[in-house]
């Protein structure tokens, strides 16, 4: 049975006709790296660990169910570069339907997300997110693997599962950045139960170190120029709006 069906039936069965109002939401996000001191102030970059947290609410109720989200561009510095050549690549297709345990098994060789894995409700979250239904919270799991090149660009491939539809794969890509970011990662979010479900949470953290023509690099690398690592979360929704937010960390650097 298709995930998105899955979902409808289960929530539909549960709502009976509880209507859903459009909520105009906000937008929040955190990228902040480790080391933050010391960094190079030119070239390529140190290899750094990464942690991305993005959060959706409803602008007039935090508590309530925002409206669904269709896509976000998350935007790195241009003190922040994804690094990809020699890094082991994970095919989509071979993890779309397996559980966490198998798309490791899988494509372990190309597993960026590090640290415990750690559900909402459970303590505090790590490399995982949250969907919010007019029923309750659902949580699920996230696993990061660098995915094969798309028209000659890298891609993340974000891993969740759930308790109500399973796996679920969102496969981001990298591209151009706006005006004062490097570049940006795009992430297309099918409807979520036609649209009864919300991702309000999401936290992930990721690290690679390894070398590439004999020198050493890292799936994130960091420099740092100005004193600032500036990120930004630009997010659509289901009824057209938008929202963005914007973090700054600051850093300091050596020659």
């Amino acid at each position: 049975m298709p995930k998105h069906l899955v979902w409808v039936l289960a929530l539909s069965a549960a709502l009976g006709t509880v209507g859903i109002a459009q909520a105009l939401n906000t937008q929040t996000v955190q990228v902040t790296v480790s080391p933050h001191k010391k960094l190079p102030k030119r070239g390529t970059g140190k290899s750094v660990k990464a942690k991305l947290t993005l959060s959706t609410r409803d602008a007039a109720d935090p508590a309530a169910q925002p409206t669904a989200g269709r896509s976000v561009n998350i935007d790195f510095d241009k003190d922040l570069r994804l690094f990809t050549k020699g890094l082991k690549r994970c095919n989509p297709s071979s993890i779309s339907s397996a559980t966490t345990e198998a798309a490791i098994q899988k494509c372990g060789k190309a597993k960026v997300s590090v640290g415990r894995t750690v559900p909402y409700g459970s303590g505090t979250p790590h490399n995982a997110a949250v969907v919010r239904t007019p029923v309750g919270d659902i949580p699920a799991v996230i696993t990061v693997f660098n995915g094969t090149l798309s028209n000659g660009r890298p891609t993340v491939l974000v891993h969740t599962v759930n308790s109500i539809s399973g796996t679920t794969l969102l496969v981001a890509k990298l591209v151009k950045g706006p005006a004062g970011y490097r570049e940006s990662l795009l992430v297309v979010t099918p409807p979520v139960a036609g649209n009864l479900a919300s991702i309000i949470d999401f936290t992930i953290t990721v690290k690679k170190s390894f070398k590439y023509k004999g020198d050493p690099h890292g799936f994130v690398q960091a420099t740092c120029k100005d004193r600032k690592i500036k990120s930004q979360a630009r997010a659509t929704f289901a009824d057209g709006s938008t929202a963005t937010g914007t973090f700054v960390q600051s850093c300091t650097g050596k020659a």
